[in-house]
């Protein structure tokens, strides 16, 4: 069990023996002193979760040091659980293979996301991508509450076999952040995205400062809300070698279809 998950347990613990202590002290009035109570509680619920325990002593040691009836920490408890398990938010996408056919090799793989107070961390593990080559990779999404999905053949919509990235946003949505090396500058065309090795394995992991994506974000999208459970993993980028259709777009600034060409996608799931 990980240490939020310890902490949930523990709060719900406390929690319980106080609700426990209320009951029994309204039922048959009894003399409770702090000593009763800190000794009821275990050690390892008094280590988890020290800063609501000691203060819930000290007000019992300065207001109720022998009473017959215990004060309702019911409320106070239940918004220290939620603040405690609010604190951690998981995300996962499985990354599936975009334009296969056309690249001779199918990408797989898995992201995760978690936001932990002020960080998103970012960390990507994908195989079977065009090797040696740098690949743009970015959170693709809709800013009208739409979820973007994995696109199918169905989204080659002109029918040249390819889906290019204008036909992958009517799917995925617009390109929103990018798996850089400063996704909160929100920069989206450079070559300082990571590249594949010979094996073709491409990996990515970064801590994001929150605070600072959410304000370039609303002031691209107009709100500070990531909404990463709509959201689009893509990865891109084929070699200049590949022979694509003169009808494939996708040109972004000084880059060039081969290199915005979707070859990767999952859909971001939320699993709290």
């Amino acid at each position: 069990m990980n240490i939020s998950g310890f902490k949930a347990t523990a709060l719900n613990g406390v929690l319980a023996h106080y609700e426990k202590m209320m009951n029994i002290n309204n039922n048959n009035p009894m003399e409770v002193t702090v000593d009763s109570l800190e000794s009821s509680l275990s050690n390892s619920l008094q280590t988890a979760v020290a800063p609501a325990i000691d203060s819930l002593l000290a007000f019992t040691s300065s207001t109720f040091e022998q009473v017959d009836h215990i004060p309702d920490f019911s409320n106070t408890l239940r918004l220290l659980y939620k603040e405690d398990t609010d604190m951690v938010k998981r995300y996962v996408a499985e990354i599936k293979p975009v334009n296969e056919d056309v690249i001779g090799t199918a990408v797989s793989g898995k992201a995760e996301l978690v936001e932990e107070n002020d960080t998103l961390k970012i960390k990507i593990e994908a195989t079977g991508t065009p090797p040696n080559m740098m690949h743009w990779s970015h959170f693709h999404g809709f800013t009208d509450n739409r979820k973007g999905r994995v696109p199918t053949k169905d989204a080659d919509t002109n029918g040249d076999g390819v889906i290019d990235l204008p036909e992958l946003y009517a799917v995925s949505g617009q390109t929103m952040v990018p798996f850089d090396d400063a996704p909160h500058n929100m920069h989206i065309p450079h070559d300082n995205y990571p590249h594949a090795d010979e094996n073709g394995n491409w990996n990515y992991e970064f801590e994001v400062p929150l605070t600072e994506l959410k304000e370039k974000f609303k002031e691209k999208f107009g709100s500070e809300d990531l909404q990463l459970d709509k959201r689009t993993v893509l990865i891109h980028g084929v070699p200049e070698s590949l022979e694509l259709p003169d009808t494939v777009e996708g040109t972004v600034k000084d880059y060039g279809p081969h290199t915005t060409l979707p070859i990767g996608a999952g859909e971001i799931e939320a699993i709290n």
